[in-house]
């Protein structure tokens, strides 16, 4: 490979006369001979180390920017907020901390019967819920659809699979309520006041910095959901970084989620949406979806399974596969479909500096918006579990103590059979209905009632509540004094 293929230029020019395209470096700019189309950059994929990935990534989509292209990134490692300062109108939104979308609200134009079946799936294949609970989870969803719920919180969704429950035989009972568990799993942390709040008004050219959600879980789920509902907000270009956390076969994701994701960036294919799937490697994403790749920038330093991917399909000589070995951090070999050889480049990148939450918000109040601090609004009193069983206060009364009591010691099942007290007898029933409390059997053959991991929880929320209230109540009696 001739070292005078090695440019050194910037992304100056990108996608000019008429979309035929010259490698200036990372540059685009016309000319027929090493050309590249916009069309040959339809599914990009753009790899490496996280550093040098992102560096290259941030200075193409800000070449893009120039030229016109229209920005959805869904960043799930949060490092592409500084290009604001690079691009105007571009909006950042933090989720999880400033800002929420919705991974439950369907996009426009698609059935909320059909986007049950894709976000139940995107839940099934992020958190591992077996068959049963995805079919539960997927009616949840419909019921609030259809009730005119766009936009379900956990609690919409709780309250449905209390009514489906309270219908179900016992058996099934369990695994609703394993279900339910794992919305309780959900609703924690970051992601739990995402499903709370109301969902923002997205407007493009955006960053979805995902990176205040708590766990690989939570993201994935989120940037799953958001590839399908990309192409409601008109961009023209989408990028996933790093894509192998949405797609990748590598986590146990079922097929309907991935079936989903290819169906999206199918379709924004034929939208003419660009989309930049960025990783570590192509290797890494689905056969189906590495096939549908119409170029790759390699960062360097390279895989070794990457490097003999390149050696193979260019047929390189000793020589040139070891220029392609020692490819340096900032520098990228540029591989496009159909061609007969890669490219080298060596782009002059931008400063980047890291930008705090404060300039964020200073920067989405020039466009207009105004960000909401989630973390201020996360004390927010919510329906507790036993308030949403137990309508009427006696009852709620005499469940939390009877939880008080099975958590304090043994409670005989015979002595609450025994009970005259027709509400108490119908609270227990209740509580077990629910999986609150649960009957066992000691050595002697006595039958003992204890609490669930459920009940614990449902006690747990009820105290934290108190406390909230006493402390209320402490806070207000000094201010009067």
């Amino acid at each position: 490979m001739d070292r005078t293929e090695f440019i050194d230029e910037t992304f100056d020019g990108i996608f000019r006369d008429a979309g035929r395209v010259r490698v200036d470096g990372l540059s685009f700019s016309g000319d027929g001979g090493q050309g590249v189309s916009r069309a040959e950059l339809m599914r990009a994929c753009i790899c490496g180390s996280n550093s040098a990935r992102g560096r290259m990534v941030m200075e193409l989509v800000l070449r893009e920017a120039e030229a016109g292209e229209r920005h959805a990134i869904l960043d799930v490692r949060g490092v592409y907020a500084p290009l604001m300062e690079y691009i105007p109108s571009l909006r950042v939104y933090r989720v999880g901390s400033l800002a929420t979308v919705n991974p439950f609200k369907p996009p426009s134009g698609m059935e909320g019967e059909e986007y049950a079946k894709v976000a139940s799936a995107a839940v099934q294949g992020v958190y591992g819920l077996s068959r049963d609970e995805r079919i539960y989870l997927g009616r949840a969803l419909e019921t609030c659809y259809r009730e005119g719920t766009a936009e379900p919180s956990i609690d919409d969704l709780m309250d449905r699979l209390l009514r489906i429950q309270a219908e179900v035989q016992p058996k099934e009972g369990y695994k609703v309520e394993c279900l339910r568990n794992v919305l309780w799993e959900m609703e924690r942390g970051a992601m739990g006041r995402v499903l709370r709040e109301r969902e923002v008004k997205v407007k493009t050219p955006a960053v979805f910095d995902l990176s205040p959600l708590r766990t690989f879980r939570e993201r994935a789920l989120l940037a799953a959901c958001l590839l399908v509902r990309a192409g409601g907000w008109a961009p023209t270009c989408v990028v996933v970084d790093p894509a192998e956390w949405v797609m990748g076969h590598e986590t146990a994701y079922s097929f309907n989620l991935l079936r989903a994701v290819e169906e999206a960036l199918e379709g924004l294919e034929r939208a003419g949406v660009m989309a930049h799937l960025c990783g570590a490697s192509p290797s890494l994403l689905p056969w189906n979806m590495g096939e549908r790749v119409t170029s790759c920038l390699y960062c360097g330093p390279l895989w070794d399974r990457d490097l003999y991917q390149i050696e193979r399909t260019f047929a390189l000589t000793r020589e040139e596969a070891r220029e392609v070995r020692h490819l340096g951090e900032e520098a990228a070999l540029l591989c496009v479909s159909g061609r007969d050889r890669p490219v080298f480049v060596s782009p002059r990148l931008s400063q980047f500096r890291e930008v705090s939450e404060e300039e964020i918000k200073e920067h989405m109040r020039t466009l207009g918006e105004e960000p909401v601090d989630l973390k201020a609004k996360a004390g927010a009193m919510t329906t507790r579990m036993l308030e949403k069983i137990f309508r009427d206060r006696g009852a709620l009364v005499y469940a939390r103590e009877m939880l008080r009591l099975v958590e304090g010691g043994r409670v005989p099942v015979e002595a609450v059979n025994e009970q005259k007290n027709v509400l108490l007898r119908a609270v227990v029933k209740g509580l077990r209905r629910y999986f609150l409390i649960m009957e066992y059997v000691d050595n002697a053959g006595a039958r003992w009632y204890r609490l669930t991991k459920v009940g614990e929880r449902a006690l747990a929320e009820m105290d934290e509540r108190t406390g909230g209230e006493m402390e209320e109540k402490e806070d207000g009696g000094r201010a009067a004094r």
